[in-house]
């Protein structure tokens, strides 16, 4: 008799699992498909916002090119447009050499940098927002890479 319970026990066992990993693969697959929707949408919000100071690539070289100069003294001082392809970020709440959390991200986009011609983009919905930050996190290969750190 208790052969018989352990070997109840095992089968049950073995299809809970089943039934649990046929429930994870049901919701990656949607988790991607809503993924994918957000990196189309990203993309497009980033083709009409963004491409044009940061690129096609992400890598800062948009028909913009240098957004400002100045000669201070004898030497030249360029202002760019941001390389995404690094995954380096000025602006954010964690260690320096982490990468950016998503709210420092829309923070960034949200409030545009003063004096450095990156505008304010809060009349875009938030949505887009969020979604341009996705597509952003594309560019680098440290997102697929690295974990990100906590805030400070």
């Amino acid at each position: 008799m208790q052969v018989f319970r352990k070997d109840m026990r095992i089968i049950a066992i073995a299809v809970s699992l089943a039934f649990l990993s046929l429930i994870s693969a049901v919701n990656a697959g949607n988790a991607s498909a809503a993924d994918e929707k957000t990196l189309e949408l990203g993309k497009k919000v980033f083709s009409q916002r963004c491409v044009i100071c940061h690129g096609d690539k992400g890598d800062g070289k948009g028909l913009v090119g240098i957004i400002h100069r100045v000669q201070v003294r004898g030497s030249v001082q360029a202002t760019l447009p941001r390389d995404f392809t690094t995954g380096v970020f000025r602006f954010r709440t964690t260690s320096t050499g982490c990468l950016p959390t998503d709210d420092d991200l829309l923070r960034t986009v949200s409030n545009g940098i003063p004096r450095s011609y990156m505008p304010s983009f809060v009349d875009v919905p938030l949505d887009e927002r969020k979604a341009v930050i996705q597509y952003v996190k594309t560019f680098a290969k440290r997102w697929q890479e690295e974990e990100g750190c906590p805030p400070m």
